[in-house]
């Protein structure tokens, strides 16, 4: 059952105003992820609000059952978590609110603001769950709404079809529509009346800090970095682009001489390229020094989408790929390990049984690394592979007999197995039991433990009980 906000009702608080006073209008956050998720882009824009004087009421994603009051709790300054009383277990990402608890959490709300002294609001909306109380207050009281759109939402085939048309509403309506993204400026641009591009961006100043090893060592163990593949969606395609272009001699090339680019339109560096190795393992150098205890090359690969009958690479040579890839593979540990990290890798759930042509053959690779993660999502597989007629309708099954192929050609290797699992939905909803099925599966294959995926970092914890 989710968390009750550890916190008080208004009445609770006395006379005292525990908010203070206004100096410039407040903003109601409709938030995506909880105030306590990986700090990201909500609580980031939350934060810069509340430094240049708003007070933000940050609200939980999910609802309590303790009375008919908004509950309340400090987390920063200017910086309050509010939660509504509601249905207690609704699953806000999939569904909209039922009628009924619309208008009860848009009561305690509206009470809240009043009591609160809530004279002058923006509501920032950040998941269509949140359309008709944003909407709502407009009405009541002529604050703006503004939606900061993040998401393809259209994207995600477990979604009801009432929560998309929620966001069609939203989007018509709000009185500024931020996107993240160019592909979704594309979709909202024939909605909004006003439409903003606004794509993610870092502090620079922040991460451009020098991290000494000791911040992160005094940490609990373990610390675990990610070094690999991005959504296109979600950051400046155009940049890396432009990059790649401006960099020619280090990526691969078409026949004719230019950059080679791939489905998604970008440009590959040369994976016989001394050069691209050399940074490569420099990045991940610096991730070791920092404190890190392992380092993961995602899709340690050539590449498998776009022509690549196309892709013309200076400098190759006439070994095979997988031996390629396999010397990369040493290179790195031969550099890293004596920084003090284990070096590992994902690769392909089907490079065990055959060869994709993109590099990947565990048996070698599992001669340098000290793991290997295969990405076994059932989703993933074919009809009849491993006998199966519906690959994905047997999770537990068809990851069993997928462990069980890379562990046939681990044997004798120092490799670790740790499979990805599949914790997300493609073609079908995936239930708590399909995601318990495969973590069995991991269990009973004694691999070294496994990971769960989930693009939009919403896991399934039930199906990791003992």
């Amino acid at each position: 059952m989710p968390e009750v906000l550890r916190g008080r009702t208004l009445a609770e608080a006395g006379a005292t105003r525990p908010f203070g006073l206004p100096t410039a209008y407040d903003v109601l956050c409709f938030p995506i992820i909880e105030w306590g998720h990986r700090f990201q882009r909500p609580q980031q824009l939350a934060t810069k609000f509340a430094e240049h004087g708003q007070r933000v009421y940050y609200l939980e994603l999910t609802f309590h059952d303790q009375g008919p009051e908004v509950l309340w709790r400090e987390v920063a300054p200017r910086i309050f978590q509010i939660q509504l009383p509601g249905p207690v277990g609704h699953n806000r990402f999939l569904e909209s609110l039922p009628e009924e608890a619309q208008r009860t959490a848009l009561a305690a709300l509206e009470r809240f603001c009043e009591q609160a002294g809530l004279l002058d609001a923006v509501c920032l909306v950040e998941l269509p769950l949140w359309t008709s109380l944003a909407l709502g207050l407009r009405e009541r009281y002529g604050w703006k709404v503004v939606y900061d759109c993040m998401d393809e939402h259209s994207g995600l085939t477990i979604l009801r079809p009432e929560m998309l048309a929620d966001e069609t509403r939203l989007s018509r309506e709000a009185d500024l529509v931020l996107v993240s993204s160019g592909k979704l400026r594309e979709k909202h641009a024939s909605l909004a009346t006003r439409l903003l591009l606004l794509p993610n961006a870092a502090d620079f100043e922040h991460f451009n800090r020098a991290v000494r090893g000791r911040e992160l060592r005094r940490l609990p163990r373990p610390i675990i970095g990610y070094y690999g593949a991005i959504s296109s969606g979600w950051f400046d395609t155009g940049l890396v682009v432009s990059l790649a272009e401006a960099r020619p001699e280090l990526a691969i090339h078409t026949p004719e001489g230019g950059v080679w680019h791939n489905d998604g339109g970008l440009g590959w560096t040369n994976p016989y390229d001394r050069r691209v190795w050399e940074y490569n393992v420099d990045v991940a150098a610096a991730a070791a020094k920092a404190g890190f205890d392992e380092i993961m090359f995602d899709y340690l690969r050539f590449p498998s989408d776009g022509d690549v009958s196309q892709a013309a690479y200076t400098g190759r040579r006439s070994e095979p790929k997988w031996q390629t890839v396999a010397d990369f593979a040493r290179y790195a540990t031969e550099r890293l390990h004596p920084l003090g990290v284990r070096v590992s890798a994902a690769v392909f759930g089907l490079a065990a049984t055959r060869d994709l042509g993109i590099g990947q053959r565990p048996r070698l690779l599992a001669t340098y690394l000290d793991a290997i993660y295969p990405m076994v999502y059932p989703s993933h597989f074919g009809p009849g592979e491993y006998q199966i007629d519906d690959p994905d309708a047997q999770p537990g099954r068809t990851v069993s007999f997928a462990l069980l192929a890379f562990r046939q050609k681990l044997e004798g290797r120092r490799a670790e197995l740790v499979p990805w699992l599949q914790d997300f939905s493609l073609g079908r909803t995936y239930t708590p039991a399909d995601v318990a099925q495969q973590v069995e599966a991991a269990r009973r294959a004694s691999t070294a433990g496994f990971m769960l995926w989930n693009a939009l970092g919403v896991y399934t914890a039930g199906a990791l009980a003992p």
